[in-house]
């Protein structure tokens, strides 16, 4: 009996070993990207994806909404990348460039940077399009009470906000953000996977 217990202690620690190798891997590889990668397409993905799960991170998500709503009855919604854990389902919009980002509620939005004046819309109007459409999602697949929530990630080195909004953050602000959102645990590890699953089966 004694020789099982050392065993299984030995098998513990190397498994805790392991782990421990990997969260540090991780967070070295995470803070990489977060130094190097801004500019790529696909920084919010390589981001979350090492800092937090590749498993739960899902990129170029298109989902077949049923809706009598509109037209036809149906449409596809481009939801774009979606993070799953513990406190819910996360979309997440990249904006990129730096500046001063004068900010516009339901109008056109500036961004400000070496004296030139970038105009865009309003990034907010797709995000809660999204998040509407993937409850609508959720609904119709009989999937219910998930926090679904969305974040406007502006990816530049320098970035200042003329005011806050929820869910509007910098590239440095994602990783604690998101861990607040993980500190509600609506959801089990096997509902995130069933969830994961599900989204991957029904992307277009």
């Amino acid at each position: 009996m004694a020789k099982f217990f050392i065993t299984l202690g030995i098998i513990a620690y190397i498994a805790f070993m392991l782990w421990l190798i990997w969260v540090i891997y991780s967070r070295m590889t995470a803070r990489k990207i977060m130094r190097e990668g801004r500019n790529k397409k696909n920084f919010a993905f390589n981001y979350m994806s090492t800092r937090f799960s590749r498993l739960n991170t899902l990129r170029n998500v298109k989902l077949l909404i049923r809706d009598p709503k509109v037209q036809g009855g149906r449409y596809i919604a481009d939801i774009g990348l979606v993070f799953v854990n513990k406190g819910g389902i996360i979309l997440i919009d990249t904006v990129p460039g730096s500046g001063f980002i004068d900010i516009t509620e339901g109008g056109q939005w500036n961004r400000v940077i070496n004296d030139k004046y970038y105009t865009f819309d309003d990034p907010y109007f797709k995000s809660k399009r999204n998040v509407h459409a993937l409850k609508t999602f959720l609904r119709s697949e009989g999937v219910e009470n998930i926090p679904v929530h969305d974040i406007v990630l502006f990816s530049g080195k320098r970035v200042k906000f003329s005011k806050k909004i929820d869910g509007l953050v910098t590239a440095e602000e994602l990783a604690p953000y998101v861990s607040d959102i993980n500190k509600d645990k609506f959801l089990t590890s096997g509902e995130i996977r069933r969830v994961v699953k599900m989204l991957k089966k029904m992307s277009a």
